[in-house]
């Protein structure tokens, strides 16, 4: 992607506070490391907010352990605005999502275009939101292959404990447990 940090997740620790506007990622990113991964079109992780950013690029995470895969973030407490994911998002252990695969902040004015899959959870603008997600739409085909241990797919948020308003989702959705909008609440 177009950024990323050198050390695994630890919380909000190392967490950058950069923004990013108006960036586009068309490349290839994947994984093969045996860790645990956390990997984005843009950046793997951010506090400061993202704007009118773009992931046309394929986004594949084949770590072994859980991480996570985004086209835009995957850890973020910052304010995402106008981003637009097309590629196409795959991980074969961890979670994936569309825009943010984690959300603390506020999503806005988002859309996912690209078919995701994953062998855990699958939300098109996000795995898990705990902020709020608002005015967004996802059009992609999202899949779960069962493999995992919350096996839930979701065309907005995959599990929610913010706020989601205003979205739709227009995008076949398939998994063990599903939700147009969101799978557990």
């Amino acid at each position: 992607g177009i950024s990323g940090l050198s050390t695994p997740y630890n919380g909000y620790v190392g967490m950058p506070q950069v923004s990013f506007d108006a960036c586009t990622n068309y490349g290839t990113v994947t994984s093969l490391w045996e860790g645990m991964v956390y990997q984005a079109g843009i950046t793997a992780q951010s506090s400061g907010p993202i704007t009118s950013c773009e992931n046309q690029g394929k986004i594949a995470n084949y770590s072994r352990v859980d991480g996570g895969t985004a086209g835009i973030v995957c850890l973020s407490n910052g304010d995402i605005t106008g981003c637009l994911n097309k590629g196409e998002i795959h991980s074969s252990s961890g979670t994936a999502a569309g825009i943010a695969m984690v959300n603390y902040a506020t999503v806005m004015d988002c859309a996912n275009w690209g078919n995701i899959s994953s062998n855990c959870s699958t939300g098109g603008i996000a795995f898990l939101n705990e902020g709020t997600i608002r005015s967004c739409l996802n059009g992609g085909e999202l899949s779960c292959s069962f493999a995992g241990s919350s096996p839930h797919t979701a065309g907005i948020a995959t599990s929610n404990s913010g706020l989601i308003e205003d979205t739709l989702n227009a995008g076949y959705v398939v998994g063990a447990v599903v939700g147009g909008i969101v799978a557990q609440n």
